[in-house]
């Protein structure tokens, strides 16, 4: 009864993993979305379609000293690696 077209039609699942430099554990956490604000490809370097946003955006990452995590395998905090996935 509570059904939405739009809902049906835009709602996702994001993904992020975090994986810890030190030991290699990994944290996968799921959360939904109805929207994503995706990074602008630089058109000089070949990004010029929404595929190519999207890769932009799930690139993986490393999180710096500011955004370190707590690993829950080796109890570090560190500089983990993260990547989303649609």
């Amino acid at each position: 009864q509570n059904r939405s077209v739009i809902v049906d039609l835009f709602q996702g699942q994001l993904r992020s993993e975090l994986r810890c430099p030190q030991c290699h554990a990994t944290s996968v956490t799921f959360d939904p979305f109805l929207h994503l604000t995706l990074p602008l490809p630089d058109p000089s370097q070949g990004g010029r379609t929404l595929a190519d946003a999207v890769s932009l955006f799930c690139r993986e990452e490393a999180l710096d000293s500011d955004n370190g995590w707590t690993c829950h395998h080796c109890s570090q905090r560190v500089p983990a690696v993260k990547k989303l996935d649609i």
